[in-house]
């Protein structure tokens, strides 16, 4: 964030630089979104009163609520990209569906997006979306990181460590969330152009399987992935969207 917040000769110029912050502290998510959302406005505080902002400027923001809904989300992008001294200085769509809208809206208005993995994976080639900035994983990932946490929770745990990250079940309902979304959205293409389908999803599930193996060698004994592996499978393949990733998993627990 530092850098994508420094880095425009115009921003560093200025006397203070506006952060917009979407949240959604309402609907289905919020009890992981408040405290993301806590945390995003207690980190801009610190900058602000630990270091003086960034590089001698001072950090201004507002929260925007979105309530994870699309349509809501492009609203608070078009109340506050023109707000502060040079404008918002990024965006955090925080959403599949607001990522998918404010990719085709950024380019024009010259606004970066921090995507955190969400969006078309097209998105990793800087050439292709130029203003977004796919920070951290992508759509496989999380369908790892979904069956790395299920086979751990069925084993009794309920935060576990993922990619030096502890996770909790918020994480895997929104990972597998993404790869429902993925599937059924007609965005939802590859960088070749080939549209993601559930047999495509189905015949990338092993090789996620084969890449858990790997990393987590003898652990992998510990928790019940296969079993992890078939609930995120029949979970993505459902066409209706179930609400709890937990339900079926209730099922499988002795």
């Amino acid at each position: 964030m530092t850098g994508l917040a420094t880095a425009p000769a115009a921003y560093a110029q200025g006397k203070e630089q506006f952060f917009p912050v979407l949240v959604y502290r309402t609907g289905a998510y919020a009890p992981n979104g408040i405290p993301f959302a806590d945390g995003a406005r207690d980190y801009i505080t610190l900058l602000n009163e630990r270091d003086g902002g960034i590089n001698g400027v001072k950090i201004t923001f507002e929260e925007c609520e979105t309530g994870y809904a699309t349509d809501r989300g492009v609203e608070c992008y078009e109340r506050l990209k023109g707000k502060g001294p040079t404008g918002a200085a990024y965006f955090s769509p925080l959403s599949t569906g607001i990522t998918f809208a404010l990719t085709e809206k950024a380019p024009g208005d010259k606004v970066p997006l921090i995507t955190m993995g969400y969006g078309r994976s097209d998105s990793r080639d800087g050439a292709v979306f130029e203003w977004n900035f796919p920070l951290l994983g992508t759509y496989w990932t999380a369908a790892n990181v979904a069956i790395q946490y299920i086979g751990a929770w069925l084993a009794g745990q309920g935060a576990v460590p993922i990619f030096n990250l502890m996770e909790d079940a918020a994480t895997a309902e929104i990972s597998r969330s993404q790869v429902w979304q993925w599937i059924r959205s007609p965005k939802g293409k590859l960088d070749d152009g080939r549209k993601v389908t559930k047999e495509m999803v189905a015949a990338m599930i092993p090789e996620e399987m084969q890449k858990i193996r790997d990393l987590l060698g003898p652990a992998f004994g510990e928790g019940r992935y296969d079993e992890a592996a078939g609930i995120f499978a029949d979970l993505v393949d459902n066409d209706t969207f179930v609400e709890f990733l937990t339900l079926p998993a209730y099922e499988k627990i002795d």
